[in-house]
């Protein structure tokens, strides 16, 4: 294993720690998809089973889809990823702390690009301030075409 950097080693600390509070093993397939989805969120913010299942094929693992769907679970129950919304028929995720406020989803090929804007941020909060509202989580998704679709 190559040297793992800060951010692999809180993951892997919080999700050590989630696991024996539910009397579960911390197994080496989960190593590596917890490894494989820390380093996709690097380069990508976004990314799907299918993504992480064709690099563990690349990589020559032998994690199974059903065991990735589990992790992918359990991650998500221990707050190391959340779900964000389907992309072209299939659930998109990403890794907590990649802070963003929602996202433009192309209809056409799927490219999902982050919004961080401050006053949308704002704005949520006040709309929940005013219904006396306590927000948990949102989903904000634009949905239409981006300019690579609408060029052809």
């Amino acid at each position: 294993m190559a040297f793992a950097d800060n951010d692999t080693l809180r993951g892997e600390d919080v999700f050590k720690a989630f696991l024996r509070s539910k009397g579960m093993i911390y197994t080496y397939e989960r190593r590596l998809i917890l490894h494989e989805i820390i380093k996709i969120s690097k380069t990508n913010s976004h990314f799907s089973i299918e993504n992480i299942f064709n690099n563990l094929i690349v990589e020559r693992s032998r994690v199974s889809k059903g065991t990735l769907y589990k992790t992918l679970s359990l991650l998500e129950n221990c707050n190391i990823v959340k779900k964000n919304g389907v992309s072209l028929g299939r659930y998109i995720y990403e890794k907590i702390g990649q802070h963003n406020i929602g996202h433009l989803v192309c209809l056409r090929c799927g490219e999902i690009n982050d919004i961080n804007q401050s006053t949308i941020e704002n704005l949520i909060i006040q709309v929940c301030l005013q219904k006396k509202f306590k927000r948990k989580s949102h989903i904000f998704e634009i949905k239409g075409y981006c300019c690579n679709c609408l060029k052809g």
